[in-house]
Formats: C-alpha cells, structure tokens, sequence
C-alpha cells in the first residue's frame, strides 16, 4: 500500500495538468492508472512518505548484511501481450527496490519456450551503483541475451 499511494499519487499531481488539457494523448488504461491518484488525500501521502522513509532507513542494513548484492526475476512471468490490462502483481519484484532507493537494474537473461524474454534484477546496496552496474556489465560481456530479440 505505501508504494501504490506514492506511485499513484506521484503519478497524478506530475501529469495533472496535461491530462487536464489533453486527455487525448494518453491511453487509455494509462490515463485510468495515473487517475487512481486522485484521491488520495495529501495526509495519506505524507503518511506513505514517512513510512518509505523508515522502510530506507532500515532497508540496507537488514538486506546486506551478509552479501553485496542480490539477484532476482525481474517479473513473476513473461511478459503479458501489449495493449492488454496491466496486472500490478508485475510490479512485485520491482516495487520493494523502488520503494526502499536501492539501486537496481534489469538485464536481458534467458527467454521462455515460447520465445519471451526473462529478466535478470541485480539490487545492491544504498549508494553502491558500482557494484550493480559491475555485475551487469560482467554478466553481459560473458552472455548474448541482450543483443538477441523476441520474435514479433
């Protein structure tokens, strides 16, 4: 929930006034998305925020404890058909890093059977952009899942 009422409400008061003039440029499933934050009241925002702020504070010490980096999917599956309703649940492996500022990056690692492309999330820790970029640019020199594409 502290996500989604940042995400939301972020999303709304940056696009407010475009949306207010041209609506027509949006999608329509995106205007609908960027519209959830709405009504969010400023107290449920500030509420969100402080709770993000803690989740920070915390979130590096209680996550490297022992290690420099994690490695995890990038999604939960495959990617869903473009133009069809978006489920947040793709944002589960994504959102916590987001919310917590740790710098993460995907990388192309594999594909399905059936030919999509599988990603590769590497999170370090807070300020430590060195490392996530080293491992991705060593993953990659040794693999050539990012230069291959998905059939069309």
């Amino acid at each position: 929930m502290t996500y989604t009422t940042i995400l939301f409400a972020e999303a709304h008061a940056f696009h407010r006034e475009m949306l207010q003039h041209h609506p027509e440029r949006y999608h329509p499933g995106t205007r609908a998305s960027i519209e959830l934050g709405k009504p969010i009241s400023a107290a449920e925002y500030i509420v969100a925020r402080r709770e993000m702020e803690r989740l920070r504070a915390t979130a590096s010490a209680l996550l490297f404890r022992d290690v420099d980096l994690l490695l995890t999917p990038t999604a939960p599956g495959p990617a869903f058909r473009l133009g069809s309703p978006p489920d947040l649940v793709f944002l589960r492996n994504t959102a916590p890093w987001n919310l917590y500022g740790l710098p993460t990056i995907s990388i192309p690692c594999g594909f399905t059977t059936s030919g999509l492309p599988v990603g590769l999330q590497i999170t370090g820790k807070h300020g430590r952009d060195d490392t996530v970029f080293s491992l991705a640019a060593a993953f990659q020199a040794e693999t050539d899942f990012h230069q291959r594409r998905p059939p069309v």
